[in-house]
């Protein structure tokens, strides 16, 4: 895939969902999320789906081989899957992003941020609160601050600027 074919899907909007279980304390937000193709991480099963929405249009992870469900249509990530349509993050991005952040870049920074290099206008953001909240998705070892691979608060400002440059709206 090309990014034209994201600016293409994206053109009337779209839903970006984190797996922030704060998504479950707000108003239940399921039809307004799935009325916009949505992008969603890493291999979370939609149980919540009240709340989350059902609706599975790209998946971002570097880790597919965890997806269960096929129901995708596309991956966006670093790693190549035959089930899905693929578009490979941009390396450049990928690059200056490091640059920014004193550790690894999450999922959710580096699609916002492709988003707005895409200069996608109308984009709806859902589930993140930055580990203010546990994540939906059942891990095996509980992360601190120390065995973070990401440093969330930094995340956090860089991504509040860009809603707030581009106009966006984080629920």
């Amino acid at each position: 895939m090309k990014p034209e074919d994201l600016k293409t899907l994206f053109a009337d909007g779209v839903s970006v969902v984190g797996n922030a279980k704060s998504i479950l304390r707000k108003t239940p937000l399921a039809h307004e999320i799935d009325s916009r193709p949505t992008i969603r991480f890493n291999w979370i099963d939609l149980d919540h789906t009240k709340y989350t929405g059902s609706r599975k249009d790209c998946i971002c992870t570097n880790i597919p081989q965890k997806i269960k469900e096929v129901e995708y249509k596309i991956l966006i990530g670093r790693v190549k899957d035959s089930r899905f349509d693929f578009f490979r993050y941009p390396d450049d991005l990928l690059s200056n992003l490091r640059k920014n952040l004193s550790k690894k870049p999450s999922n959710g920074i580096r699609i916002l941020y492709l988003l707005d290099y895409l200069e996608i206008k109308d984009v709806h953001i859902y589930g993140f609160d930055w580990k203010e909240t546990p994540s939906l998705i059942k891990k095996t070892r509980k992360s601190t601050p120390e065995n973070e691979h990401h440093n969330y608060q930094q995340e956090k400002a860089f991504c509040l600027e860009l809603v707030q440059q581009n106009n966006w709206k984080h629920y």
